[in-house]
C-alpha cells in the first residue's frame, strides 16, 4: 500500500487533474463525434473505411517523403472514400503496406533504435487510422508530428548504415552531398511554408491550391473573404464548394445571400431555395426565401414560405411582421394587426412596426394616432410616422398639427422623391384652405 501511494498516486492525480480541466475547456468528457464533412469515414461502411486507408497511408507516405505540397485542410473530398480494390491508390497503398511491414520485421529484431523509430512512426498512425473509431479528419498534417520523429531517425539509420558501407572517400562524398541537398531542399520548404502561415488569408488561399477539392478549405478563404467586404470573392468559393459537394444547404443558404446583399435576388433565390431543399427544417433558409418571394412581389409565395418558417419556430417576431405587412397589401386588415402585435409581443422593435399597425387601424383612427404617437416615443425622427400623422390630422381637420409634421417629414426623409412632391401638394393646399 506504502508502495502503491509513493509510485502511483501521483500518476492518479495527474491524471484526474488533466481530466478536470480538459471537462472545463470542452464542457464535458465524452469524444465530440466528427462531422463527415471533416471525416467522411464517420458514416461510410467498414468495408470502404478497410479499402480507404490504404490511400491514406499513401497519402501520409508523400508528406514525409516529397512535401511539395501543404495543406492545413483535407477534409471532404480531398481524399474520396474508396469502394474498389482495383483502385490504382489502394493497389499502390496495399503495397506500401506490404513492402512497409516487411522491411519492418527485418530490422525489429536486429536494431533496438530501429525498432523504436518503427514503434514511433506506426503506432501513433494506427491510432488515427482505427476504422472502429474515428478521428476528427481522414487526413492530417499535425498528426505526422510525432511520427515524422520515427521516420527521420529510420532515415538517420539507414544513412549511417549505407556511409558504413562505402568504400571509398567519393562515395562518402557523394552521400554527403545528398544529405546536404536534403537540408537544403527541406529548409526551402520550411522558408516558403512559413511564408504561407503570415496571414489567414495567404494560409488558407495555399490550401485551396494545395488542396483544392477540400470543402472546409474553400469555406475558411470564404468567409475571411467576406467578413472583408469581398463579395465576388466569397461567391467564387462558395460556388466551387458546390462543384464539390451541390447539397450543402449552409453554403447555398450563405451564397443566396451574398447575391442578395448585390441586389440580384434572382440569383439569390435560386440557391435558397436549394438550401430549403436540401434541409427541410433550416429556419433561416425559410425566412430569407420569404423575403426574396416579398421583393420581388410574389406575395402568396413570401406568405407560405413564412407560414414554414412559423411552423419550425413560432417565436419569430420578424416572421409575424412580414406576414402582417402581407395580410394588409391583400386587405386583411383584423389579421394583419395580429400579425403585427405577435411580432410587437416578441419584442420586434425595428422601425416602422408602430406605423405598419397604425395602417392597419383602417378607420379605427384613435388607435392607429396612439400607435404612431408610440413609434415616435421611441424614434422621434422617423419620418413615415410624421407622414401617417400628418395625413391623420390632415384628415380630422387639425391642419396646424398636419403640417407640424408634414414639415418635419420633409427634414427627415431620405428615400422615394414622390413622397416629397405628395407631402408639399398637401401642405400647399391647407395654407390654401387656412
Amino acid at each position: 500500500m506504502t508502495r502503491f501511494r509513493s509510485h502511483y498516486l501521483w500518476l492518479w492525480g495527474s491524471l484526474a487533474a488533466f481530466l478536470m480541466l480538459r471537462a472545463y475547456a470542452v464542457g464535458n468528457l465524452l469524444p465530440v463525434s466528427p462531422s463527415p464533412l471533416d471525416n467522411p469515414l464517420v458514416d461510410a461502411p467498414l468495408a470502404h473505411c478497410l479499402l480507404t486507408i490504404p490511400v491514406v497511408i499513401l497519402h501520409y507516405l508523400r508528406l514525409l517523403v516529397y512535401p511539395v505540397t501543404l495543406s492545413v485542410d483535407y477534409s471532404f473530398n480531398q481524399i474520396p472514400v474508396n469502394s474498389s480494390i482495383y483502385s490504382w491508390s489502394f493497389v499502390a497503398g496495399l503495397c506500401t503496406v506490404v513492402l512497409a511491414s516487411w522491411g519492418f520485421s527485418r530490422i525489429w529484431g536486429r536494431s533496438p533504435l530501429a525498432a523504436f523509430g518503427v514503434s514511433l512512426l506506426v503506432i501513433p498512425l494506427l491510432l488515427n487510422l482505427n476504422p472502429l473509431v474515428s478521428s476528427g479528419t481522414m487526413l492530417a498534417e499535425r498528426y505526422l508530428y510525432l511520427p515524422s520523429m520515427g521516420f527521420c531517425l529510420l532515415v538517420g539509420l539507414a544513412f549511417h548504415s549505407v556511409q558504413s558501407m562505402a568504400r571509398s572517400p567519393g562515395q562518402r562524398h557523394i552521400l554527403i552531398g545528398l544529405a546536404a541537398v536534403l537540408v537544403v531542399a527541406g529548409t526551402a520548404r520550411t522558408v516558403l511554408r512559413n511564408k504561407e502561415w503570415r496571414t489567414d488569408e495567404t494560409l488558407f488561399r495555399s490550401a485551396t491550391v494545395s488542396t483544392p477539392r477540400s470543402v472546409r478549405a474553400h469555406l475558411n478563404l470564404a468567409f475571411l473573404l467576406k467578413n472583408k467586404g469581398d463579395v465576388q470573392g466569397a461567391i467564387q468559393h462558395y460556388r466551387e464548394i458546390l462543384s464539390i459537394k451541390p447539397d450543402y444547404p449552409v453554403v447555398n443558404y450563405n451564397l443566396a445571400e451574398s447575391y442578395r446583399g448585390m441586389r440580384q435576388n434572382k440569383h439569390a433565390l435560386c440557391y435558397c431555395k436549394q438550401a430549403a431543399r436540401h434541409r427541410p427544417g433550416f429556419v433561416e433558409a425559410w425566412t430569407s426565401l420569404g423575403n426574396l418571394y416579398l421583393s420581388l412581389g410574389k406575395d402568396l409565395e413570401a406568405e407560405s414560405a413564412f407560414e414554414v418558417a412559423l411552423n419550425l419556430s413560432p417565436d419569430l417576431a420578424f416572421v409575424h411582421n412580414q406576414i402582417g405587412v402581407i395580410r394588409q397589401r391583400k386587405g386583411d386588415y383584423a389579421s394583419a394587426r395580429e400579425a403585427y402585435q405577435r411580432a410587437i409581443e416578441g419584442n420586434y422593435r425595428e422601425p416602422g412596426v408602430f406605423c405598419n399597425i397604425g395602417v392597419a387601424y383602417e378607420g379605427r383612427k384613435e388607435e392607429a394616432r396612439q400607435a404612431y404617437l408610440q413609434e415616435l416615443s421611441l424614434r422621434p425622427d422617423l419620418a413615415i410616422a410624421h407622414y401617417h400623422l400628418g395625413n391623420l390630422y390632415r384628415d380630422q381637420g387639425l391642419n396646424s398639427s398636419a403640417m407640424n409634421h408634414y414639415r418635419t417629414f420633409l427634414r427627415h426623409w431620405k428615400e422615394d422623391p414622390q413622397y416629397i412632391k405628395i407631402v408639399r401638394q398637401s401642405i400647399l393646399a391647407l395654407d390654401t384652405s387656412t
